[in-house]
């Protein structure tokens, strides 16, 4: 994985790096959520956001900051979204947040934010899982 990670921390085809998270806010993330998979924050110690392909429904890959990802646990979403950490979007109506309703390791789910937590569906079974779809194209018959 940590390969993976540290590609990820450059620019590549398929996937646009961002500075690495500053230790204040990968900090404060932690504050707020303590439980956040190891390899989530690894990523953002090489990548403090992005932008990519994603070999993974909704095919393409926002990553928030560090910062963001804190800033909305105390905002609207998370009250009507009870359960999930939102950590990146497709850039349209797609959300991506790990599902913390069931047991560890947390599935990777797409959310549709307006049509509530009832359209949560799995893409990734893992944090894991999900990265390694990360800045590649979206190849239905690799699924």
């Amino acid at each position: 994985m940590k390969n993976i990670v540290e590609t990820l921390g450059v620019s590549r085809d398929g996937w646009v790096a961002a500075e690495p998270a500053p230790s204040d806010q990968i900090e404060g993330l932690l504050r707020t959520y303590p439980d956040l998979p190891t390899d989530y924050i690894s990523l953002l110690r090489v990548s403090n956001g992005g932008e990519g392909e994603l070999n993974l429904p909704p095919q393409w890959l926002q990553l928030y900051d560090a910062k963001f990802v804190a800033d909305l646990a105390s905002g609207e979403i998370v009250k009507w979204h009870p359960g999930f950490i939102f950590f990146a979007s497709n850039g349209g109506l797609e959300t991506i947040a790990f599902d913390t309703r069931g047991s560890k390791p947390w599935p990777v789910v797409m959310v549709d934010t307006i049509a509530g937590p009832e359209s949560a569906v799995v893409i990734a079974q893992s944090f894991s899982s999900f990265i390694e779809a990360i800045g590649v194209p979206f190849n239905e018959t690799s699924r």
